[in-house]
């Protein structure tokens, strides 16, 4: 498999947008790498992730785990 390096923007917009870079990062042909800043940067806005993509926060939970 092969890794593909992550801004957080992009994850943090992947996230409450589906497009390209979400079905890239989630088809599970690629290993996101990115800064440790970029997991603590999802984790402090998963509140407003959740809310703005309809996703439930136990969701958001699980996918950056």
């Amino acid at each position: 498999m092969e890794y593909i390096v992550v801004d957080s923007n992009k994850v943090l917009a992947a996230f409450i947008k589906k497009g390209i870079v979400h079905d890239l990062l989630f088809s599970g042909k690629f290993i996101p790498i990115g800064p440790e800043k970029l997991l603590e940067e999802i984790k402090k806005h998963k509140q407003e992730i959740a809310y703005k993509s309809g996703m439930e926060i136990e969701d958001v939970e699980l996918a950056i785990n």
